[in-house]
């Protein structure tokens, strides 16, 4: 089709629902604008890519992670921006109802059958009944799923295989990444996450079950969480390492709470109609048979995409050299929202015109604003080595009886954690700065070299009696 360019500014009146969801819960802004983002992109992945130039394609889904602690109102903020996904299923299956059962009884009947000719010995015409079963078996209608919460990879990967690919987990706990790190297998599991973000192919081979093959996966997340939560999905190495942890937006709001007030606005009803339309109209949109549909870039949004590009990559080898791996998909997922925007303003016709460069100047600004949520992701819970060590070491000593030890007995203790005693120096620095332990170097009776350092620990904190000696 022909492509047309267009100059037009995203939706307006999405802020305005933003600012009246927060106003009426009390609550920051952005948690209920990250929250439609997620809606956003649940309604539309599948559908659409931005095709950025040749052999670079982004997929419209995205991995959110809201933090905020206990009693900042995170559930109804969820449960409001998702309301429209639910009420779009629920009608979806109603509408479906009646076909779904017309299959279940050609199903029963064929079984029926089938079950007769085996008992009259007659193999061939079964068989053939048999293959007809299971292929009507595999192609019937199933019940729409749009949402999942809590779910293990496994399931995870059958609801993809069910439901065309698509899948947005929500959740309003941190669970998920404790399934994930093995709570229930005892391994950690994150292959089908990190496929699904990509858009990878995914085959699952089961003993005694069908393959499940999910050629074009697509999965959102929106997940809100403590603090806690972050500080053990920034801990886990594993999910660090393979990538999990640089493929999520983070959002930690400033609380409101203690400036809170018991009345507030309502939720104007134009507004929460106009918000309800918008995310039934994109649900709506059909999966195209083929390939997804391909929105293009005007050349003002590529050349504005193109030097966010050159402002970035220097950074991403001094100022985030230590997230790196989050820096790298930076771009992709500016892209992703560029992508989401353009789809809310255009609906059907969003790979007929050219995303425009005020679309693409808006997703940098929100992506900007995910890059210094991230920084504080990365720095303040969890993701700095010498904090993570200087709390496991802690741990340690309060486990243990004495009152002074080396670098080398506190290695020992905190064996596992650290490969090499080196290593647990710039923790244990970091203790001695902030008043956990002392450091003492003692020198030989006769006046010879001293023999080294040894850590006093702090009896007011350890509530120890300190005996040197």
């Amino acid at each position: 089709p022909t492509v047309i360019a267009s100059t037009a500014s995203p939706y307006k009146f999405t802020r305005s629902v933003m600012d009246a969801v927060a106003e009426n819960t009390e609550t920051p802004v952005d948690m209920a604008a990250v929250c439609a983002l997620a809606m956003l992109s649940c309604a539309l992945q599948g559908k659409f890519v931005v095709h950025v130039k040749s052999g670079y394609d982004e997929l419209l889904n995205l991995y959110i992670l809201i933090i905020a602690n206990s009693g900042e109102r995170k559930s109804p903020i969820v449960r409001m921006m998702t309301r429209p996904i639910y009420d779009y299923e629920d009608k979806e299956n109603v509408r479906i109802k009646k076909s779904m059962e017309i299959e279940q009884d050609n199903l029963s009947n064929l079984k029926k059958k089938i079950d007769i000719l085996d008992r009259q010995g007659k193999a061939g015409t079964a068989a053939k009944l048999k293959a007809e079963y299971r292929e009507l078996e595999h192609h019937r209608t199933k019940p729409l799923r749009l949402i999942a919460d809590d779910i293990t990879a496994e399931a995870l990967t059958s609801l993809l295989a069910e439901n065309r690919g698509l899948m947005t987990i929500i959740s309003t706990e941190g669970g998920l990444f404790d399934t994930l790190a093995g709570r229930y297998s005892n391994s950690i599991s994150i292959d089908t996450l990190l496929k699904a973000y990509s858009g990878d192919r995914i085959r699952v081979d089961r003993k005694g079950r069908e393959s499940e093959v999910i050629n074009d996966p697509s999965l959102t997340m929106l997940l809100s969480a403590q603090d806690n939560v972050l500080e053990g999905l920034m801990g886990n190495e594993v999910f660090k390492s393979r990538g999990l942890t640089a493929r999520i937006l983070y959002c930690k709001p400033k609380s409101k709470m203690g400036t809170r007030h018991f009345d507030t606005p309502d939720l104007p009803k134009e507004l929460e109609l106009k918000y309800k339309n918008l995310i039934l109209s994109l649900l709506e949109i059909p999966l195209s048979s083929g390939d997804s549909l391909k929105i293009q870039l005007s050349p003002e949004a590529y050349q504005r995409v193109k030097e966010f590009f050159d402002w970035l990559e220097p950074q991403l080898v001094n100022k985030l050299e230590y997230m790196d791996g989050w820096g790298a998909k930076f771009i992709g997922n500016t892209l992703r929202i560029a992508g989401l925007l353009h789809c809310a303003q255009h609906k059907e016709n969003s790979h007929n015109i050219a995303m425009s460069l005020s679309t693409t100047k808006f997703a940098i600004k929100i992506g900007k604003y995910f890059l210094k949520h991230a920084l504080c992701a990365h720095s303040i819970m969890g993701a700095d080595k010498t904090l993570m060590g200087a709390k496991k070491i802690l741990k340690k000593l309060q486990a243990q009886s004495k009152t002074e030890l080396t670098k080398y007995q506190i290695h020992r203790l905190c064996r596992g954690e650290f490969p090499r005693v080196e290593d647990a120096v710039p923790s244990i620095e970091l203790l001695v700065e902030y008043g956990y332990l002392s450091k003492r170097t003692y020198s030989e009776p006769t006046g010879g070299r001293p023999t080294g350092n040894r850590y006093l620990l702090n009896p007011l904190f350890f509530n120890k009696q300190t005996n040197v000696g």
